[in-house]
């Protein structure tokens, strides 16, 4: 086995992830950290009869500059600071928050209308896969695609698609899209439709998806960005006005947004995320390692590794890979259910990104709402493992392993 490519991890983003977080003036103590602003009404500007719908101006494409609350669906001072840390750090125009990634997904396709199109991969963190099939219900008809191939998913563009879904790396077979290639091609079909990249698994320090080509980018929030195991939320970040405009509606309408402690806690963690990512890198580099040599293991799934067939892709388009494996213990089920009884140091529990390494069976969880033809054509067999290394030790981590092997194929 040979790992190779990203041998110095990204570090541009360390110093506005500290000096972004917080913004003294905004608020009247002048505080360094940003406040937990709790209020759900704010003192209106004389009658309110003027209330800005949306944040935006009538007629104007941009949104007003200057902030101005009255409900807290529509916008919060600790929410909206949240946001414009997050768009800073991704290098956007704008950033919206939501409850959860599904909710940030959901307001991205009750985006669309009656009558629209939509081209998504197949090989998705299982929750997206069900809304959508949701879209359904609302008459907006979606075409999966199970290939890398740009030209194939190209060809399913109709005149009515609005958008392509994709998620790179896929949850949980981590298989890699030319993000780049496919954003270019269907652009050149129809500059309107929008590209939207799942980046949950790599966050803004690992792939600039929008530098890249996307139109939108998604983020749960909950995994790599909370970093914690102790929030739930979601990210949509966007260059487009139209764009910001269509979802910010779909966010206050639909109500999925995040409380103001939830917004404290990502902006709390995001100043450490590129610590954290570091650290989970290179602890899966040695887990990988470990497992790939290991003959109780039939597959192990890392980008990095040279036996990965997108291998060379992964280093053009990311700027490092996280803490996420994906490997095939020997025999079926009952081993890879033995396995996760036996882990001592790694807990078997669903999630991912925590501080906590997480291990879980996708066939039984995330994914078992695919039938079992899907699930056999993207690898999520019985005797497969997701694994979401942590900032444990590294060592005690494969000792860890070791030993669960070894109980759970005797």
């Amino acid at each position: 086995m040979e790992f190779s490519g990203w041998e110095d991890f990204p570090s541009e983003l360390e110093t506005l992830a500290i000096t972004e977080s917080s913004t003294p003036n905004k608020f009247s103590s002048k505080c360094i950290v940003t406040p937990i602003v709790t209020s759900s009404n704010f003192l209106l500007r004389g009658s309110g009869a003027n209330c800005l719908e949306n944040g935006f101006e009538a007629g104007s494409p941009e949104p007003i500059s200057e902030e101005i609350f009255e409900y807290g669906r529509h916008g919060n001072p600790t929410r909206n600071h949240y946001e414009q840390y997050f768009a800073t750090l991704e290098g956007s125009k704008y950033a919206l928050a939501f409850g959860s990634g599904v909710a940030g997904l959901g307001a991205i396709i009750l985006s669309l209308e009656k009558g629209d199109h939509v081209v998504s991969s197949i090989a998705l963190y299982g929750g997206s896969t069900l809304i959508l099939r949701e879209a359904g219900k609302y008459g907006i008809t979606v075409d999966f695609f199970d290939t890398i191939k740009t030209d194939e998913i190209i060809k399913l563009i109709k005149p009515n698609t609005k958008l392509v879904y994709l998620e790179s790396p896929s949850n949980p077979d981590l298989r890699i899209l030319d993000i780049g290639e496919i954003s270019k091609k269907a652009h050149d079909i129809n500059s309107k439709i929008a590209v939207v990249v799942d980046n949950t698994f790599l966050t803004p320090i690992l792939q600039d998806c929008l530098k890249l080509g996307a139109d939108l980018v998604l983020y749960s929030t909950s995994k790599y960005i909370g970093g914690h195991a102790d929030i739930i939320g979601g990210m949509v970040t966007m260059n487009k006005p139209e764009l910001y405009k269509s979802i910010k509606r779909s966010q206050e309408v639909w109500g999925g947004i995040p409380s103001p402690f939830c917004c404290y806690l990502a902006i709390r963690s995001l100043k450490t995320l590129h610590l954290r990512l570091e650290k989970h890198s290179r602890n899966a580099v040695k887990v990988a390692t470990f497992l790939d040599s290991h003959p109780l293991v039939e597959k192990v799934v890392h980008p990095g590794l040279k036996s990965h067939p997108q291998h060379q892709l992964a280093i053009k388009q990311q700027k490092g890979h996280s803490g996420m494996i994906g490997f095939y213990i020997k025999g079926g089920f009952k081993e890879a259910a033995k396995f996760m009884e036996s882990v001592k140091v790694i807990k078997r529990a669903p999630s991912l990104g925590a501080d906590i390494s997480l291990v879980t069976i996708p066939a039984k969880m995330s994914h078992i709402q695919l039938s079992q033809e899907e699930r056999d054509r993207l690898g999520i067999t019985d005797n497969f493992l997701r694994l979401s290394v942590g900032l444990e030790g590294a060592q005690a981590l494969i000792e860890d392993i070791d030993q669960a092997l070894k109980i759970a194929v005797a």
